[in-house]
């Protein structure tokens, strides 16, 4: 059974960023401004979804995650309506290494849509993929 883990932003951005060097700059600390941990039943964290605001109107996501066991559809359902819903934000984004298939399939599977390519846009040398997911594209969110 996966417990979500509110509250930890400062430890959950340092996990996202031991996991994704491409988030860490020199002397700039990885900061979400709010975060979710991912807790297995022993109390061990076993992956987290951090989100940035990168205008008042779409946050930029960053998960990862360790096991597949965190993506039930109650969880989904929360974490996009606490994003669309509670924190009214119109879009979300997020960038994917071009290669890395298995995250690209997570994201088009829970709704994103591919927007682009930035050229070495990952971590200065991978290309990565833009994808965005809009509120009104947002088939987690229960219907009104």
């Amino acid at each position: 059974m996966t417990r979500l883990a509110w509250g930890l932003e400062e430890p959950i951005g340092q996990y996202l960023s031991a996991h994704f060097p491409a988030l860490m700059m020199p002397d700039v600390e990885y900061r979400p401004h709010w975060a979710v941990g991912f807790v297995d039943g022993d109390g061990v964290l076993f992956g987290a979804l951090g989100l940035r605001y990168v205008a008042p109107w779409d946050g930029e996501l960053s998960i990862y995650c360790e096991r597949p066991q965190w993506a039930s559809r109650a969880i989904l359902r929360h974490l996009f309506h606490l994003a669309f819903v509670e924190r009214g934000l119109e879009r979300l984004s997020c960038s994917i290494a071009k290669k890395n298939g298995r995250a690209r399939r997570l994201v088009e599977r829970l709704g994103f849509k591919l927007e682009g390519v930035r050229r070495h846009g990952f971590d200065g040398r991978k290309d990565a993929v833009c994808y965005g997911l809009l509120r009104s594209e947002c088939h987690w969110l229960l219907k009104e």
